[in-house]
């Protein structure tokens, strides 16, 4: 018996299972840190939402779904352009929740299973778990909390402690459900849109 090789659909089919499974459940979210007052957040995510769509990143979703397409933005024109090139790139446009959210009200945004604790961003200490976990309900109830390192004694709000996969709490925040690695530059110019101090959160369940 002669092996055909496998067809076209069945190649898409096989890269959008292999998609699915790779991505499991994934976000990434680019969050502004200082407190804004309620009306100055309500219009930069006005703006923010304003430039990802007339950039073509994003288009107001016509196929919500509380369970599979849950979010008010879906990609856009130019999705493409803001994401690295993969081969399973046509298999993402069939993914379920793969939307984005502009949200304004102020929240903490988790990295769940990737959760790694921050680093001093000066002598690269790391800060013991307890000290790290207990910053986020302080963040959340109090403000930001400032923390010293106990190594060189410097000080710097938690917010700007490098952390590859650390919270973050604030608003607006831009959440990219289960898309592409984003690229470099597309995020930096999202941050300068959403302006002052951002954090980058990369969420997987």
């Amino acid at each position: 018996m002669t092996c055909r090789p496998p067809g076209q659909a069945l190649i898409k089919l096989i890269e959008a299972a292999a998609y699915a499974l790779d991505v499991s459940e994934h976000s990434v979210s680019v969050v502004r840190l200082d407190v804004l007052p309620l009306d100055e957040v309500h219009e930069l995510a006005r703006v923010v939402a304003g430039w990802l769509r007339n950039a073509g990143f994003i288009e107001p979703n016509t196929r919500l779904d509380a369970m599979w397409q849950p979010s008010l933005w879906m990609p856009g024109r130019e999705w493409r352009t803001a994401v690295e090139a993969v081969r399973w790139l046509d298999a993402f446009e069939k993914t379920a929740n793969n939307g984005v959210d502009v949200e304004r009200e102020r929240s903490a945004h988790h990295p769940v299973e990737n959760l790694e604790v921050a680093a001093c961003g000066l002598c690269g200490s790391v800060l013991p778990d307890e000290v790290y976990f207990e910053t986020l309900e302080i963040w959340l109830d109090k403000g930001e909390p400032e923390i010293e390192c106990s190594r060189c004694q410097s000080r710097a709000l938690i917010g700007d402690w490098p952390a590859e996969f650390g919270f973050a709490v604030g608003s607006p925040a831009v959440r990219f459900n289960n898309w592409p690695s984003l690229r470099g530059s597309f995020v930096n110019e999202l941050r300068r849109q959403l302006g002052g101090r951002t954090f980058v959160v990369k969420a997987h369940t």
